[in-house]
């Protein structure tokens, strides 16, 4: 239960840091445009996507308990909906430290 629970403040924890190192660079380039911008968009993609993520970790199963007891009655997502979210996040991931 726990780790279902955790998992959006684990995935939003990563998020800032990445978002301070983003800043950080900005900061170091200064008045380059063209790296000003790359930065800028790729702090906005991050932050929008793992936001997401962090939502739909918890929102996937309706109650919310059906999480972690597969006896409680409802309904969740295909595994393969969080599959792709995990893909899309990886490839955000490898591209902010290329």
């Amino acid at each position: 239960m726990f780790d279902y629970l955790g998992q959006p403040w684990f995935i939003m924890g990563s998020t800032l840091s990445k978002i301070s190192i983003c800043l950080f660079f900005i900061r170091l380039v200064g008045n380059v445009r063209q790296w000003v911008i790359l930065l800028a968009s790729q702090l906005v993609l991050i932050a929008v996507l793992n936001l997401a993520f962090a939502i739909t970790a918890n929102a996937q199963c309706a109650p919310v308990a059906k999480l972690w007891d597969p006896t409680v009655s409802g309904t969740c997502w295909d595994p393969s909906v969080e599959m792709v979210i995990g893909i899309v996040q990886g490839c955000t991931y490898g591209s902010s430290f290329r």
